[in-house]
């Protein structure tokens, strides 16, 4: 909501980018952002993102919302089959022909098949099997970690079940931020047994952290069909567009996303294994030899996708197309 958890430094720091790309002074850009929440429900970093600033009356109108977003996910995923996805080590368990790395939930294993994972391992990353954007992850480096038992009893108590294999990234990909997988987010709905991609997108980090989410200041770019990244990347933490990486320098737009075409195939032979939970996010990482799964999303995001400078042939949102193209 508009003033429950507010930070209301970010939303100045949001008003003042928005006041100098659109020459809106900062005063009508909060009143516009106070009736934008009180008609339309979305808060500042929404309005941001969807450039309301610059759109009108039934323009707004086509944005999904965070409401609109709610009703597909409940009206779409049976919620007695949502755990699948919700539990990071049952989705490796469910998916484990498209995770194709090696993984362990220490739930259910021994010490020895603890030790046996652990083999010719020097990194692995720990999860917390129900963690979400990106914070329940971290690295694990075996030689600073010299007594196995030690680190078998701490990841027990701090609920870090999941272990896995380290992903080795496309070089390709590597050259848009090397210090985390830059994953690529493919949104699909579930018709009878026809899959629709409804968007995708590269999630790119920001060159500090080892995870790319947005919520921990990594930052996104759109991929269209044939896997072009064809506009400047938005960051969240900053509310700030960046044609290049800001430490990497890598020029966005026009770079080509390795493997897209079969990660595109990936996500539709995952979406029919479980019928029942059809409108998914999916990310999806590019190795060296091909595109991997690393999780599903039981609520997939509704504004990156709707991003003003990022609607290159209409400047609507998404909503029109789940109403229309869903069958409910």
């Amino acid at each position: 909501m508009f003033f429950r958890k507010i930070s209301f430094k970010r939303m100045f720091g949001l008003i003042s980018e928005i006041n100098k790309e659109s020459n809106v002074s900062s005063f009508l850009v909060f009143l516009d952002m106070l009736w934008c929440f009180l008609f339309y429900k979305i808060g500042y970093l929404e309005y941001r993102v969807f450039g309301f600033v610059y759109l009108k009356g039934k323009s707004r109108s086509s944005f999904m919302t965070s409401k609109h977003n709610r009703f597909f996910v409940k009206t779409l995923n049976d919620p007695r089959f949502c755990f699948i996805f919700e539990d990071k080590a049952k989705f490796c368990e469910k998916f484990n022909d498209f995770v194709n790395r090696d993984w362990i939930d220490l739930r259910k294993s021994t010490y020895e098949e603890y030790c046996d994972f652990l083999k010719n391992k020097q990194i692995f990353f720990a999860k917390n099997v129900s963690g979400c954007g990106g914070k329940a992850v971290k690295a694990i480096n075996l030689p600073k970690n010299n007594s196995k038992s030690k680190l078998f009893n701490e990841l027990l108590n701090d609920n870090f079940f999941l272990l896995e294999e380290a992903i080795s990234q496309n070089d390709v990909m590597s050259k848009l931020c090397s210090s985390c997988i830059n994953t690529v987010r493919i949104v699909t709905v579930l018709n009878d047994q026809k899959v629709l991609v409804m968007y995708s997108l590269v999630r790119i980090g920001d060159g500090k952290h080892e995870v790319d989410n947005v919520s921990s200041g990594g930052m996104y770019c759109p991929v269209n069909k044939n896997g072009l990244i064809y506009a400047k990347a938005f960051c969240d933490a900053t509310g700030r567009y960046y044609e290049k990486h800001p430490l990497t320098n890598v020029l966005f737009s026009g770079f080509s996303i390795p493997f897209y075409i079969e990660a595109v195939d990936m996500v539709k032979r995952a979406a029919l294994l479980v019928p029942q939970v059809r409108y998914i996010g999916w990310d999806v990482a590019i190795t060296p030899s091909g595109p991997i799964l690393v999780e599903g999303n039981t609520i997939p995001g509704y504004d990156m996708c709707q991003n003003y400078h990022h609607l290159i042939d209409k400047k609507e949102g998404i909503l029109g197309r789940f109403l229309n193209e869903v069958k409910f």
